[in-house]
Order: C-alpha cells, then sequence, then structure tokens
C-alpha cells in the first residue's frame, strides 16, 4: 500500500527540532541528533556522554510550531489547517487536525566517526528539552513582569493566557525524553501510544515523568513496557524525581499499562476508567495513589509489584457479577485470539488473575486498617472464585472426564464450593449488600405462610383424593398427572432454550435494540420457569401422593406415604426460596407481596393468621407435615438471620 507523505522539512529556529512533514496524515516532528554532537578528534560527545546541550536545546511547545508552520505559509494541506489555532478572551486552544508523531533521527555527520560510536548514538535517542503542548498559570498575570512573561513566551510557548491542546487523530511518542512531557489539560480524540511505530521492541524511558492532569481520552491508549522517572547518575545530568500524574482524567476507552516501570511516584488521584484498565506485571517502586478512582470496569492488577505506599482509598467500582463475567470472557477472547496454540490461557486463570488484582486492592486496604472497603473487593474475589469453579465443571463436561473427576478428593469440595459462593451471592451479594438480605428475610417468611397454608389446605379438603377418583373415572389411569407433568417440562424447556439462542430472538423482531432483546428474554425465562416450579410443586403433591398410597398399599406400611410426602414437601419448599432469591424479576414481585403479607400477618389480623394451626390440632398427619416443614424453615431462617446481621454489622461496625 503506498504511503501518502507530504514532505515539509523546516527546521524550528535553532533549535535542532525539524518538521518534517506529513506521513499518511501524520504531523512528524523529530529531533535530529547529530545537531548535538561535539567531536574531538575520533570521539564523540554525545548524549551518552554529556547531556548539557546549552542554547541549542529548546521546550517544544504548540506556538512555535504553529509560528513556524505559518510563517512558511505551508500550514495548510489538502484544504485543511494542520494547526489550527483558536483564540478568545481568556484561553486559547491548538487543535492538531492530523496525528501527531514525536521521535528522534540521526542527520548528517563526520565521515569519519567511528562505527561503533554511531551505533550507540543511535541507540541514544531522545529529546533534550521538555514538551509543552498545556501551559497554564494560577493567579494575576497582570503582576508578572514583562521580561518574565516573555521568557515564559520562549520556554513554554505562553502568550499572557492560558492554553491547552487537542489531537484530532492519533498521538505516536516514540522516544525516550531526558525532560519532562507536559499534556494536562489537552483532550485526545483517538487512540494515543508512548511506543516505536519503527517495529524495535526499545523501551521507552521518560527519566522525568510526564504529566496528564485532567486530560480526556476518548479512544484507546497504550502505555505498556515504558518506564518512567529513571534517575541518571549526578556526573551526567541530575537526578530526576518528579512524579508522572494522571490525575483527574477521564479514560472513556481501554487502558493498557502493562509491564510498565514507574520509578517516581504516579498518581491517579479521582480519575474515572470507563473501559478496561490493565496494570497487570506493573512495578511501583514509590507512591502508587488511585485514591478516589472510578471503576466501570473490572482492572487488571495481577503479578503487580508494590515496593511502597498503595492508596486504594475511596475506590468506586461500578461492576458487577455479571458484568466481571463477560469482561473476563471478552479478555480471554481477545488474548487467545492472535496467540500461539503453546500460549493460550485457560479461562479460569483469567479468572485467577482478576482474583490476584482484587487481592491487591484488599491487601493494601487492611493495611490502611480500611476493613470496610476491603470487605468489597473480597467481594469481587468471591466472585472471581465462582467463576473459577464453574470453568472447571465446564473443562469436565468438555471432556467427558466425570468419572475420573470424581475420583478426586477436590471434585466434591469445589462442588459444594461453587453452589455455596452462589447461594451467598444470590442471599446478600457476600455480605455487603443488606437490602438484599433483608428482602430476602422477608421474602422467606411470607414463602412458608403461604406453603404451610396451601400444603394445610389441600390436606384439608382431600383434593388429592378427589382429584384421584375424578380422574380415573375419566381415563380409567392414575399416571395422567405423570404425563401431564412430563408435557409441561418439555414445554417450559424448549421455550427457556428458545429465549436463550440470540439469532432466533433477532429473527422475531430484529429492529428491537440489543438491550430491549435482553430484558425480554429474560423476563418469558422467568415466567415459564416460574410456570414450571409451581406446576411441579403442585403436580408432584398429587403424584407423591399417588405413589405413596401406591407404596403404602403394597408394602401395607403407610410410612412409604408419609417419607415420600413430607420430602417433597420440605424439598420443593426450599426449591422455591432458592428459586425466587435467583429470579431477576419475579423476585422483586414476589418481595413486594412480601411486605404486604408480613405486615398484614403481624399488625392487622394476627389472630386470624393462627387459622392454619387450627388445621392440623386434630390431625396427627397435618401436624407431622407441619413440624417437617417447620424444622426446614426454621434452619433457612437461622441461616438468614445470621447473614442479616452479618452484613448489618459490616455496613455500620467496622469489624475487628
Amino acid at each position: 500500500m503506498k504511503r501518502n507523505i507530504h514532505n515539509i522539512e523546516l527546521e524550528i529556529p535553532n533549535s535542532g527540532i525539524f518538521i518534517k512533514g506529513l506521513d499518511d496524515e501524520k504531523l512528524t516532528i523529530s529531533l535530529d541528533l547529530a545537531r548535538f554532537i561535539q567531536i574531538y578528534g575520533d570521539k564523540i560527545i554525545s548524549l551518552g556522554d554529556k547531556l548539557d546541550a546549552g542554547e541549542l536545546a529548546k521546550p517544544l511547545n504548540p506556538y512555535i510550531i504553529y509560528k513556524t508552520l505559518e510563517e512558511n505559509h505551508i500550514n495548510n494541506f489538502n484544504g485543511i489547517k494542520i494547526i489550527e489555532k483558536v483564540e478568545d478572551e481568556n484561553s486559547i486552544i491548538y487543535n492538531f487536525n492530523f496525528g501527531l508523531i514525536l521521535h528522534a533521527f540521526i542527520g548528517n555527520i563526520q565521515k569519519d566517526v567511528d562505527t561503533i560510536k554511531l551505533k550507540k548514538l543511535k541507540e541514544a535517542k531522545a529529546f533534550l528539552s521538555p514538551c509543552f503542548f498545556s501551559y497554564e498559570i494560577i493567579g494575576d498575570v497582570a503582576t508578572i513582569p514583562k521580561t518574565e512573561l516573555e521568557n515564559l513566551k520562549n520556554d513554554y510557548g505562553y502568550e499572557g493566557k492560558n492554553y491547552k491542546s487537542i489531537f484530532k487523530k492519533e498521538v505516536y511518542i516514540n522516544y525516550s525524553c531526558f525532560e519532562r512531557l507536559y499534556f494536562s489539560n489537552c483532550k485526545f480524540k483517538s487512540k494515543v501510544s508512548l511506543h516505536r511505530i519503527d517495529g524495535s521492541n526499545n523501551i521507552i524511558t521518560f527519566f522525568n515523568g510526564i504529566d496528564f492532569t485532567n486530560c480526556i481520552f476518548e479512544d484507546e491508549i497504550n502505555f505498556k513496557r515504558f518506564i518512567s522517572g529513571s534517575p541518571l547518575p549526578d556526573s551526567k545530568y541530575y537526578n530526576n524525581e518528579q512524579n508522572t500524574i494522571f490525575e483527574n482524567c477521564i479514560f472513556k476507552n481501554r487502558v493498557d499499562f502493562h509491564n510498565s516501570k514507574f520509578i517516581n511516584g504516579v498518581y491517579f488521584t479521582n480519575s474515572h476508567f470507563k473501559d478496561y484498565a490493565d496494570f497487570h506485571a506493573c512495578e511501583f517502586e514509590k507512591t502508587a495513589c488511585f485514591y478516589g478512582v472510578t471503576f466501570d470496569k473490572a482492572p487488571n492488577f495481577s503479578q503487580v509489584v508494590l515496593k511502597d505506599n498503595f492508596n486504594a482509598l475511596n475506590i468506586t467500582s461500578n461492576f458487577y457479577f455479571d458484568d466481571l463475567k463477560v469482561q473476563i470472557e471478552k479478555e480471554y477472547k481477545d488474548f487467545n485470539r492472535n496467540t500461539q496454540k503453546q500460549d493460550k490461557k485457560p479461562l479460569d486463570e483469567f479468572a485467577n488473575d482478576f482474583r490476584d488484582s482484587f487481592r491487591t486492592f484488599k491487601s493494601a486496604l487492611i493495611k490502611d486498617n480500611n476493613l470496610l472497603d476491603a470487605s468489597n473487593f473480597h467481594k469481587y474475589e468471591l466472585y472471581c472464585k465462582e467463576i473459577e469453579l464453574k470453568e472447571y465443571w465446564n473443562k469436565i463436561n468438555k471432556t467427558n472426564s466425570k468419572k475420573d473427576a470424581i475420583k478426586n478428593q477436590n471434585v466434591f469440595k469445589n462442588f459444594i464450593d461453587s453452589y455455596l459462593l452462589n447461594f451467598y451471592r444470590k442471599l446478600c451479594d457476600h455480605h455487603t449488600d443488606f437490602l438484599r438480605v433483608f428482602n430476602n428475610f422477608l421474602l422467606l417468611i411470607s414463602l412458608h405462610i403461604l406453603y404451610s397454608s396451601f400444603i394445610l389446605y389441600i390436606n384439608d379438603k382431600k383434593i388429592v383424593d378427589d382429584a384421584k377418583i375424578y380422574l380415573s373415572d375419566i381415563f380409567n389411569y392414575n399416571n395422567i398427572f405423570l404425563y401431564v407433568s412430563g408435557i409441561l417440562f418439555f414445554i417450559c424447556v424448549c421455550s427457556i432454550y428458545f429465549c436463550k439462542n440470540k439469532e432466533k430472538t433477532h429473527m422475531i423482531n430484529e429492529e428491537i435494540k440489543v438491550k430491549k432483546i435482553e430484558w425480554g428474554k429474560i423476563i418469558i425465562k422467568e415466567i415459564y420457569t416460574s410456570f414450571l416450579v409451581l406446576s411441579t410443586c403442585c403436580l408432584g403433591t398429587f403424584v407423591f401422593g399417588m405413589i405413596g398410597d401406591f407404596l403404602a398399599k403394597f408394602f401395607d406400611l403407610k410410612i412409604f406415604k408419609d417419607i415420600l410426602y413430607i420430602s417433597f414437601v420440605c424439598l420443593s419448599f426450599i426449591g422455591l426460596f432458592l428459586f425466587f432469591i435467583h429470579s431477576f424479576v419475579l423476585r422483586y414481585i414476589f418481595v413486594s407481596c412480601s411486605y404486604f403479607i408480613v405486615a398484614f400477618v403481624l399488625f392487622v389480623k394476627p389472630k386470624e393468621f393462627y387459622f392454619i394451626y387450627d388445621i392440623f390440632k386434630d390431625s396427627s398427619e397435618n401436624l407431622t407435615i407441619m413440624n417437617s416443614l417447620n424444622v426446614i424453615y426454621f434452619v433457612l431462617i437461622i441461616l438468614v438471620l445470621f447473614s442479616l446481621q452479618k452484613t448489618a454489622r459490616k455496613n455500620s461496625i467496622v469489624p475487628s
């Protein structure tokens, strides 16, 4: 593919910095390292030997670039300003309408230069002077002397007004820099990359850090594998100790910092990450401050090295279990898409990496004695562990190795752990959601009231016997309920499968938005699932009653009927409770009803409620059923009450 090149080859006066031109609509600005060479015989005094470039090294700023292009009448390409200056009474904005590439090159040097020294020089590509793409003075500008204002103009491009730059296309910073880079208050509408584009793997180093305070990044940024704040020996330059700053930034797209090294302090205070942020395998030698940061998606801090303070206070995390699950699956697919087979990672390893990431935050908060926020990241750890265990079972199902897995002593433990994590997430979000566990507490009470009334009403009215006689007269056999329940089960399963299929859902109505389709799927799925559960409970009452009667007559032992019927009653009660706490829409409908039922029973007509106990006063059969059901209810209510008090305590009292 032919590249679109527009040559300019213009030096910014007496600076050693050249405006090379437009390369595929990217403005290329380069430092000619040969301009900084001093030759004594066959010896080069270069960047690696002497870093004091004297008057030649001047700061780079948008004002001097704009001024140079305008004065030479070349600030235009295909009818578009390369750099557009927009000025009002308070500020100046420089719009970079094309991409920007900053790097260094080796210009013409004497032929007798040692080739080995030349190689060393090429490896030392770097800007000597700082780059200011924004500048701000706080206070009264009128009090600044004119001579100082002139110096500010020469050094920083200051024209009496605060200025900033807006980059409408890609920005590539492909060089190491001995001085500091300033991009504070800038806006990046396209990708930003701190990596070379010449195919090399050289690590980019910002010896005096970078400043991106109050910046807005609308597209992806690639800051992976760079070094910030690396000090130099005193004999060559000075030790750079300024911090790397990303305070009050907004990252609207993916951010990649992985495998980077921060020798100075790094501050992301009050920044907002709206997409995935990858910090895995980063090394922080000094303070790493993430105070007040908001993460809309789970960040990756796995395998980070923290040698000093890690400030994770007041972090806001706006994601839940389903969000985390989708994100882990996405990162898993993205990583393995273009990876060699031997380097591919399974899904459970990705979940484990995210769990390690949350452990890092939890440990930092515990170290700061902030146990309340630490419990929130512990919750995320449990989310990841649940995803790991689910993937463990998926592997067993895919490889058809269930028999071999059963022989492993950890299989049963993993099975129990998986369901316990799922149960506690739905019950109380791992003891972090008080309103959820309180709603489930009322749900359990009202469910017990309704279910007890229903079971005892059926027994008292002898509906089972009447239904058997009625159906025997019509169909002449007693297994009709088995067939009916089987048909209902088949219909529900098919309907649920149909709702899960995205392609078929799109076929129903292609114009519906994805979000609406998801809501429709959830509602339809839960309606059919609830119909399945309720019909199973109702039909089970009849079916198990008939089976119990048959076994009791066949073996002449009534205990068979009692065991089967009571077992079904207890298991169906547990099943109903689990169904409602796992449902998404119907749960809230039933919870709303629960408030009314509990209030009615406790405050409106408490005496009338006890009519259900009158039913089994003189019935040993009803008494046995109620006692068995009450045992199950008692176990569940103790479990919910324990979670209720633990969640309330965590939300109000810092635990010891």
